[in-house]
């Protein structure tokens, strides 16, 4: 029984087996190292505990399937089911190919420093519908990749391919994506074309320029629906309730993506600012020449960005000019708003005229009353005998008071701009 009460509760065990007559000091010390060992397990299994919500993330990273759309530069297209690790992985492979170009060359060097490290497993983790909940615009320059996340596309390009990793309903995007890259491919295929764009300058075009085409459309949807509802403000003082929700929802769209192209605007206005980052992403002449990522960048590979710098500052002109269109329609909203609270404003203004004017009648009135009810109670008085002359005095004297009283009240009201003048 005694060592029962020991497995049972060490601290409490451990007292009385040291109080027990007999007992050598070998078997307290076997004691002492059980209890220490049972301690050690229990604070295992809270650090496990902790750590579950993390390992649990990452099973899910495993788990999680992403549908993948890979282009290559002859054209090809190829659907497949990948996840965040296999995907990376892949990458990081096909990236790796490209260094191998170069070896064996004198102006190589296998422990050389280089500009922009290799693609991470997190860079990828930020193209992830799931762990990407923000929708933030991104582009990543890596070395023999260039990854791009513009909602709702996430995208990595390399010298000769792109990958996309395709969102829920996204299948017209695919399609505008794969016939520009085969429009490249025919381009480039054809003789007569003596200059023609890197397979990754096309890329990007292509990427931006779905992105943008989906903004405007949007917008222009935003803007018509908008423009019949302005319409309704400018010819009524009050809105019903429904009418009112729903430029309510449309000015939340708004907000929205006018936040949204702003993100974008600023990710291609930091990136055209970072002359290393658009000459990295040259990733052609980069796969011809890998020994170009060697600290510090030669003058060969910082003069060579003219092209894709002339591309994004075009993209960015188009995404200010969007930018400008949201907000002037954002202030088209809040004018209209503010003209709907004028005219509540005015309407109950004219409400509260409407009760003082009533209330300066009343009162009038209220003064032929008294006087009425002064003649009308039982007390002696000669008034109502002999001559009605008394009589019709009072009558004309109190009808004259009453309208004067009020007409001279309103008219001081309106004197001391207590009541506008036009009413």
């Amino acid at each position: 029984m005694d060592n029962n009460r020991i497995s049972e509760s060490p601290g409490s065990a451990q007292v009385a087996v040291r109080k027990r007559k007999g007992t050598k000091d070998s078997d307290v010390k076997s004691l002492d190292n059980e209890i220490e060992e049972q301690l050690k397990i229990n604070s295992v299994k809270q650090g496990l505990n902790a750590l579950n919500p993390y390992l649990t993330k990452k099973i899910a990273e495993r788990q999680t399937e992403l549908f993948i759309l890979e282009i290559s530069f002859l054209g090809t297209s190829e659907f497949k089911y990948s996840n965040i690790r296999e995907l990376y992985t892949y990458i990081r492979q096909e990236a790796e190919k490209f260094d191998k170009i170069e070896i064996g060359s004198s102006n190589h060097s296998r422990g050389a420093k280089f500009a922009v490290s290799s693609i991470q497993q997190r860079d990828v983790r930020r193209l992830d519908f799931q762990c990407n909940l923000q929708d933030e615009a991104i582009v990543i320059v890596r070395k023999h990749v260039v990854l791009i996340a513009f909602d709702p596309l996430r995208v990595v390009i390399m010298a000769d391919r792109i990958i996309l990793i395709i969102p829920d309903g996204a299948d017209s995007l695919l399609n505008l994506i794969q016939e520009s890259m085969k429009a490249w491919v025919l381009g480039n295929n054809d003789k007569n074309n003596e200059v023609g764009l890197p397979f990754e300058s096309h890329a990007y075009e292509a990427i931006i320029a779905t992105v943008l085409a989906l903004q405007n459309q949007e917008y222009d949807i935003i803007h018509d629906r908008i423009q019949r509802i302005l319409n309704e403000y400018k010819s009524t003082s009050t809105m019903p309730i429904d009418t009112q929700e729903t430029m309510r929802l449309y000015k939340n769209k708004v907000i929205s993506q006018t936040a949204k192209v702003r993100a974008f605007r600023n990710s291609l206005s930091a990136l055209l600012e970072n002359e290393e980052d658009l000459a990295l992403m040259n990733l052609t002449k980069l796969k011809i020449t890998p020994s170009l990522y060697d600290v510090p960048l030669s003058t060969a590979l910082l003069d060579t960005h003219e092209e894709i710098e002339v591309l994004l500052e075009s993209y960015l002109s188009d995404y200010t000019t969007l930018e400008t269109k949201l907000s002037v329609l954002q202030m088209q909203i809040q004018n209209a708003e503010e003209l709907l609270q004028l005219r509540l404003d005015t309407s109950r203004n004219q409400i509260l005229v409407v009760e003082m004017i009533i209330s300066v009648i009343t009162c009038s009135l209220s003064f032929g009353s008294f006087i009425g009810s002064m003649f009308g109670m039982n007390l002696p008085t000669k008034l109502y005998y002999g001559d009605e002359t008394p009589f019709k005095v009072t009558f004309i004297l109190t009808v004259l008071l009453m309208f004067f009283g009020a007409i001279f009240t309103i008219l001081y009201f309106q004197y001391a701009g207590i009541i506008p003048s036009k009413y």
